[in-house]
């Protein structure tokens, strides 16, 4: 495939190559909180979706237990989601790690 069939394919379905949930851990949504993630190590494409997750090992427990994961994600993610955006869900930060990563995400 040349990259202006790339481009197309893209220009064409843009939202199915976003990550899930808004690009926080997946894995820390399954557990009713935002996390940020590791683009490098932490992301996963599974039945077509792009997940993203904390680090490679977040990401292994992520895809070991992927169905129960994803479901309980999906179900969490509503009120996360409400709650990310009015700054009153639990939120955790690589910065407090060390690392020099942070989320792309405007909540605005």
């Amino acid at each position: 495939m040349s990259s202006a069939d790339k481009t197309a394919a893209f220009a064409a379905d843009p939202v199915a190559y976003e990550p899930q949930h808004n690009g926080w851990c997946s894995y820390a949504v399954s557990k009713g909180y935002g996390a940020e993630v590791d683009f490098v190590d932490g992301w996963s494409v599974v039945n077509g979706k792009l997940y993203l997750n904390w680090d490679a090992e977040t990401r292994e427990a992520f895809l070991a237990e992927q169905s129960s994961r994803i479901a309980a994600a999906e179900a969490k993610w509503p009120e996360l989601h409400a709650g990310l955006l009015d700054g009153s869900a639990d939120m955790y930060t690589h910065a407090g790690e060390g690392a020099d990563i942070s989320h792309p995400q405007q909540l605005n």
